[in-house]
């Protein structure tokens, strides 16, 4: 299958051989046209990555944007949606959105494809509805949220009132909330138990089946008011 930059004029329902010579002259004498062979390849629209660790600034030596960017480029993969935490700082509020910002666009030339990003939902900021307003104002497709640790320092979980004193302001601005999917009872503890804390059953018991849906149905019920957009992750 061959494409020319020009469109194309439309073609007679039934084509004959005089047509088919014609139109191969035509393709003889269009020397300073440019075609593109898509012969035994596939085409197809560009992929969304809407859960992506680019780490910028502060933690690119596990995935920069020159990397990641490349990457989800190779793998058919046309826009990226950066995650709020991983980074230093967090983007949890305007001063650290225009860190990232700042951070992403200094390698030139080295960004391979479409980039937006999630704003942070923390306890910090999740009664501050000035904060989350100009977060979503400046830019973040939606607000991020964790409902467990996290795992790092400057990124707090949410606990189901955080998330309730956002709702608001996501329905204002039609936003969607991610919510990673898992939501531990009080009285639940991490531990190994004493097991190999290199074994993958190890960690898949420290983490139980219930933490899952415990999160799933507060993010139903969440949803369900007001017909809000939720996406869960990890389950």
């Amino acid at each position: 299958m061959r494409r020319l930059e020009e469109k194309p004029s439309p073609s007679s329902t039934h084509s004959t051989k005089n047509d088919i010579d014609n139109n191969k002259k035509k393709l003889a004498l269009d020397k300073d046209k440019h075609f593109y062979d898509f012969t035994d390849k596939v085409i197809m629209p560009g992929l969304v990555d809407l859960h992506v660790h680019l780490n910028e600034p502060g933690r690119t030596e596990w995935e920069g944007v020159e990397s990641g960017t490349r990457s989800a480029a190779v793998g058919g993969v046309t826009t990226v949606v950066d995650m709020p935490l991983n980074s230093i700082p967090s983007t949890v509020d305007v001063k650290s959105f225009e860190a990232k910002l700042r951070a992403v666009r200094k390698p030139r030339g080295k960004i391979f494809v479409d980039i937006a990003f999630w704003g942070g939902l923390v306890p910090q900021n999740a009664h501050n509805a000035t904060v989350l307003e100009d977060l979503l104002s400046k830019g973040v497709v939606g607000l991020k949220a964790f409902m467990s640790p996290a795992g790092t320092e400057d990124f707090d979980q949410s606990s189901v009132n955080d998330i309730k004193a956002a709702a608001a302001i996501l329905t204002k601005f039609n936003a969607p909330l991610m919510v990673h999917a898992e939501l531990p009872p009080q009285n639940d503890v991490l531990s190994s138990n004493g097991k190999d804390p290199r074994k993958y059953s190890t960690y898949m018991n420290s983490r139980p089946r219930k933490w899952e849906k415990v999160c799933l149905f507060v993010s139903f019920l969440f949803s369900r008011e007001k017909k809000r957009r939720i996406i869960t992750k990890h389950d």
